[in-house]
Order: structure tokens, then sequence, then C-alpha cells
């Protein structure tokens, strides 16, 4: 069929069908009156029944757009390349009431004789584009804190650090570790361990201020990038407002504190176009470091030094790692004695030499291990072969107790009991011979969590003896109520000149005397010469320990005899 012999459309027709189409179309002239809209426009733009003819596109475009615009229409007929026609792209609208829309628009250029017609074909594409919105926050936003979570706080951080290379201005970066999170889960529940997450992000916001970009980059760590001059200047700054950060935070009804391990690193001590990846590792060997330290909120900044103690450090732990298989752990004891000089049991000591016969130092190699969890493994090594040496028939006969120190990782353990009281069976060693040494700083940290975990032990057999007094920070309550049988007093309270120092020896005479008045038996730690152990048996303690009685070394070359001799010619300073 010709085209002549085509049936005839009138323009009615031509209407009525635009009028039914589902996306909004609009004919507007050069000074951007709409000539005519079909009725999807009319919804689109909340025209109504009154339509959008004889309106200008100043009524549906934002203000900030509509100058811009005009200007287009206006120059349209002098441009040599149109920038929009035929093209799709989406643009910012208004209804008439002002209520923002997103558009998908395409417009077309009609020859109307005199002047030219704009026929645009729009879309209300708002719900698509605040889905997108919605998912990109997703994407780049943690749901717990609303800080921006890894990948958000690597594009809005790495884009900062660039700006800031470009104009010559120095940034910080911090990494925060939050301690006691998983107790927290653990102890009270999920719910209460995101609510503590999402007070530290809300107070980070408060403390750092606007100009910081902070993110939640791991699960129990956050991120923060600072001008340099708005930044933490030292470690110490960096561990007050940590301290800050963790102070009594309010989970389900209870006020708890929690501790940080924190690391930071200035942009200008790395290469003037360091990559955001590369400043971030600096900033987490730093975290690292940090995390080596017992200290409730431990901070360190990053220095050159710090990359060289990171290879030896990642060289001993992929060596510690290996270490148990190759057999390279052995155990030494060290006396304790009464004040009549008769041993009353030992104190196990674990030691370290490499396969190229290197004695790694215990202060070492155990805070390594402590951070990248083997100690679990290693310390139920130790407990095993110390029940092998408690089991033993030259052991029992002597009728010796023997110590053996627990790590804070091993007490998060809630089948720690359980697993050590089948070790014990399993050996045929009794359990009334075994101490177990924890740290007075980890017995009182969380106190019900602490003293229910000592019961258990205790409920198994085990003598429970509370290790360095004296350097921690508990309370008198809490201490008393602490299911311990022994407790050690910390070296440092019976220093080498305490028969001349009046002052050290009413300090521990005093210590000695709160100790034995809450029923528990005392040993002093650290004995090098005869005058301490003298000041010590006139002070009323129970029980000593240092070299004076005998270096650490393996038991088999322990002499035999039930009284301790071993005087060494040279005192050394620094026990075990």
């Amino acid at each position: 069929m010709s085209e002549a012999d085509s049936p005839l459309v009138d323009d009615a027709l031509y209407k009525s069908a635009l009028e039914v189409v589902g996306d909004g179309i609009l004919m507007v002239d050069p000074r951007g009156a709409i000539r005519w809209a079909n009725q999807s426009a009319a919804v689109i733009f909340g025209a109504g029944k009154t339509g959008l003819t004889g309106r200008t596109l100043d009524e549906v475009m934002p203000p900030e757009h509509a100058a811009n615009h005009q200007k287009y229409l206006r120059d349209f007929p002098n441009s040599p390349v149109p920038k929009i026609i035929g093209k799709s792209r989406y643009i910012d609208g208004r209804t008439l009431q002002g209520k923002p829309l997103d558009l998908h628009i395409n417009v077309t250029c009609m020859d109307n004789g005199a002047e030219p017609l704009f026929l645009a074909i729009v879309r209300d594409v708002s719900m698509e584009r605040e889905f997108q919105r919605s998912l990109q926050h997703r994407s780049t936003y943690d749901f717990i804190t609303q800080l921006m979570n890894r990948e958000g706080f690597a594009q809005a951080a790495g884009q900062r650090l660039a700006q800031a290379q470009a104009d010559g201005d120095a940034m910080w970066l911090g990494i925060l570790n939050i301690s006691g999170i998983g107790k927290i889960n653990h102890w009270i529940g999920y719910e209460a361990g995101d609510l503590a997450l999402h007070e530290v992000g809300f107070r980070m916001k408060a403390i750092y201020g606007e100009q910081a970009i902070i993110g939640r980059v791991d699960g129990n760590e956050f991120a923060i990038l600072l001008p340099a001059e708005r930044a933490p200047r030292s470690p110490d700054d960096l561990a007050a407002s940590a301290k800050a950060l963790g102070y009594e935070i309010d989970v389900g009804g209870r006020s708890i504190d929690v501790s940080f391990s924190c690391g930071g690193a200035f942009s200008q001590d790395g290469a003037a176009d360091e990559s955001f990846n590369d400043f971030f590792a600096r900033a987490r060997t730093a975290l690292r470091e940090a995390r080596m330290s017992s200290a409730d909120h431990a901070a360190v900044f990053y220095d050159g030094d710090l990359d060289r103690r990171e290879r030896i450090a990642r060289t001993l732990e992929n060596e510690l790692v290996h270490a148990l298989a190759r057999d390279e752990f052995f155990i030494e004891v060290q006396p304790k004695v009464a004040m009549n000089r008769e041993v009353s049991g030992y104190e196990a000591l674990l030691r370290w030499r490499t396969t190229e016969g290197e004695l790694v130092p215990p202060g070492v190699f155990i805070p390594i291990a402590e951070a990248n969890g083997t100690i679990r493994t290693i310390g139920l090594w130790v407990f095993q072969e110390v029940c092998k040496l408690a089991a033993t028939k030259e052991f029992q006969a002597r009728g010796l107790r023997i110590s053996v120190n627990l790590s804070p990782r091993q007490m998060e353990s809630g089948t720690l009991p359980d697993m050590l009281a089948k070790i014990c069976l399993d050996s045929g060693a009794d359990p009334g011979q075994i101490e177990l040494e924890v740290t007075e700083s980890w017995a009182v940290k969380d106190f019900s969590r602490g003293s229910g975990m000592l019961e258990r032990l205790k409920a198994k057999g085990f003598g429970i003896s509370l290790d360095d007094f004296g350097t921690g920070y508990s309370s008198l309550g809490a201490l008393v109520r602490l299911p311990v049988d022994i407790i050690k007093i910390d070296r440092t309270l019976l220093p080498l000149d305490v028969a001349d120092n009046v002052d050290a020896q009413k300090l521990l005479g005093a210590t000695i005397d709160l100790c034995r008045a809450m029923g528990r038996e005392v040993l002093v730690e650290g004995v090098e010469t005869e005058e301490q152990f003298r000041v010590l048996a006139e002070s009323g303690c129970d029980l000593a320990q240092g070299y004076l009685f005998g270096k650490p070394r393996p038991y088999e070359a322990v002499p035999g005899a039930a009284e301790a001799q071993e005087k060494p010619s040279t005192l050394v300073s620094q026990a075990s």
C-alpha cells in the first residue's frame, strides 16, 4: 500500500494516543513556555486537571538550574552543535508544589516553521534513583554505627588525602581497636555490643568534629582521618581521647568501660605521593605495636624505626606458629621457698629456643603470642607439661605444688575449666598440686566475669594465685571477694635497699599484713639478697621466690633435696 493510499489520521487522534502514553510529553517553545503537555506529564509535575499548558519550564525546574536552561534555549538557534538534542540524561526537577524529582529526559527539536519547538519525553525515576542511592549508602555505610564502612572510608579518605597532597597539606590517620566487645556480646548479648559500637561512633563524631572523616573499618576497628593541625599531637593525647570514648558506656542499663588500642600516622612521614593504602598500612603497623601493650588505652604513633621492629615481629610471629610443632618450647622451673628455706613448690616458666639455637626472651614472644592468639594453644601445651611433671612419682613424693600462668586470652574461653580438668585427669596429676596464676589487673577488670571464672577453676580442685599484686588497680572490696589462695606481691615493693629503706619496709609490711588479714597466703617475688629475705621473714611473709634460691632451670637439673641451698655468687637485678 502506498503512502497516498494510507488512511488519514487527524490531529485529535494523534493527541488522544499521546495522552495515554505512560511517559510525560511536553512541547516547549524557545522562551520556555509549555505549549502542550499530556496527562502523564501533568501527573508527574503535580498539575492535576488544570494541566501544564501555559506554564513555563521555570516552574518545574529547581531555581538554581532555571537560568542556565533559559540561556540554552535562547542560544540554541546559533549553537553549532546541540548539547542535549537526541541525548538521554538524568536531570533534577520539581513538582508545582516544590517537591524534588529525579527525571530521565530525552529532547528532540521539531521544525515548526517560524521557530523551533522542543519535544521532551520525561519519566519520573525518583523511586529508582532513591533505591540506587539506598543501595549505594548500604554498600558504603555501616548499619550499626551509621558511619562509613571500610569501602566508604577508603573512598572518602583517599580523595581527601589526594586533595591534601595537591595542596601541600599534612593529614593524620588513626585506627582505634576496641577490646571487650566480644565479652559484651557473650555475657550481655549482641544487641548490647551493637549499642556500645553505636555509642562509640557517636562519641567519635562529637570529639573529633566535622572535619574528621570517620569509619568503622572492621568489626571492632574505627578509623579517623584529620588535618594534621587538628590531630592528637602525641600518643598520650590519643590515649586520653580514647579513654573518653570508652568511658561509662550505657548498654542495656549497665554502665561499662571499654578500652582501646590506638595506632596513628602522619602523612608527612611517608612519601610525597604515598597512596592511601600505604598510609593506612603505616597506621595499622602502629596499631599492631600498640596491641602488644597490656595498658588499657595503649597508643603508638608510626615512626621510621617501627618498620624494622615490625619486620622482626613478623619473622618471630611466623616462626612462633611453627615452634610448637618443631618442639622448640621447653619448661623451666624456679623454686618457691618458705621462711625456713624449705622448697614448697615451683613456678613453671615457658622458654623458646629456635632451631638455630637462639633463646628468645619471654618478654618478646609472649606479647606476640597474645596478640595473634597462639597463646591459647601454647598455654594448653604448657599446662600439659606441668601436669606430666606433677604426676611423676618423684614430684608427688616430695609433696610439692607447681604453679602455671594463665594468659588473659586463655581466660576468654568459657570451656577452660573443663579442658584443664580433663588434661589434669588424663595425666594422673592431682589438681590440688597445681596453682593457676592470673594477674591482678585481669581479675578485677571485669570483676563479675573474672571472679566467676576463678570460682569455676577452684571448683575443679586447682589452687588460685593472684600475680603481680601491687601493680594493678584493684579495690580492696573486690580483692576480698576474689576466690584466691595465694597473693604474689610484685618485686617492685621489694627494692634491693629495703633493709635500709624504712619507708619501703613500712609499705611492704602493711601490704603483707593486709593480705594475711584477708586469710591469704603471701609470696613475695624478686628476692635476690639475704637482707631482702631477712626483712621478709621479719614482716611475716609466708613464701619467697627469686634468684637467691635458684635461677629458672629444667626440673631435671634441680637438686632433689628439700632445702633450697643455691646462692649464686653474682646477683642480677632482673628475675625471670
